[in-house]
């Protein structure tokens, strides 16, 4: 996979600032927004696209699954959640001069890391495909991962099913009409990228907008971007403690004798004294 390009120093440049945690970047607390955003082309102009359609819900009712979250969309830094079991995901768009640029994204519950994404230029299943697909490869997650989404037709739809059967992903959604399910993290994040870059400046071309969505994902949400929820640490840092933790705890675990092991303490025949 390759790495963020030079982009991604030139992109947190940007957002220089003190940060009172120990970082100087991206601090959202002390970066001001632009007083406006850019100004919108004349409507029936050529870069000026239609609303984005709608995905949120399909033409037909979709086939019953359960909901295996039950909104529960909460980190205990005290008590870590095993990592790559419980996964969510959603799409969103991005205006260019071109049209929309649609992005969809698979998050960890357990680390809020971004660990899939895809972007293109239709709201097709193949676009959820494709970023389902990018986080198994990356993460080689054990069988019976869950994800949970909405009920979008994308995210509904059999050939999304097929995909996840063949993935080993069980799937889960909200409840109808749910608006709980907006404590996700996929809310929150695509809230976040809009927020630190996509409205901070216009975009011509689809292509710019997806190479400098790749620099913030992995050059900076992931790694150094820190988050409240996860005791102010980055997704990567957390990870690595979780990790850490967990190895140690097995260590700890395997070299504990358990009580069918213990040796018992030999005794003289005749006087039943303990020998040494």
């Amino acid at each position: 996979m390759p790495t963020p390009s030079l982009a991604a120093s030139n992109l947190l440049d940007q957002y220089d600032t003190p940060s009172r945690f120990g970082d100087a970047a991206f601090n959202v607390a002390t970066t001001t927004r632009p007083s406006a955003r850019p100004a919108r082309p004349e409507r029936g102009s050529s870069s000026s696209p239609a609303s984005p359609p709608s995905s949120n819900r399909p033409p037909q009712p979709p086939p019953p699954r359960p909901d295996l979250i039950g909104r529960d969309f909460a980190v205990d830094p005290d008590e870590p959640a095993a990592l790559d079991t419980r996964w969510c995901g959603d799409i969103t768009y991005i205006h260019t001069w071109e049209g929309w640029l649609y992005l969809a994204t698979v998050i960890d519950l357990a680390s809020r890391r971004v660990v899939g994404w895809a972007t293109a230029d239709h709201l097709r299943t193949d676009l959820v495909a494709e970023a389902l697909t990018d986080a198994v490869n990356r993460r080689r997650p054990a069988a019976g991962l869950v994800f949970h989404s909405d009920r979008g037709c994308q995210l509904t739809s059999t050939q999304y099913a097929n995909l996840a059967r063949d993935l080993g992903v069980t799937l889960s959604v909200g409840r109808k009409d749910q608006c709980w399910d907006n404590a996700s993290p996929s809310p929150s994040f695509f809230a976040t990228v809009k927020t630190e870059l996509i409205h901070r400046r216009t975009w011509p071309i689809r292509k710019a907008a997806t190479s400098a969505t790749f620099d913030y994902i992995e050059g900076w949400c992931n790694t150094r971007r820190r988050h409240s929820t996860l005791g102010y640490l980055s997704s990567t840092r957390y990870e690595s403690t979780i990790t850490v933790t967990a190895e140690r705890d097995s260590l700890a675990t395997s070299h504990r004798p358990s009580p069918s092991k213990r040796v018992k303490p030999q005794t003289h025949p005749e006087t039943n004294d303990t020998l040494h």
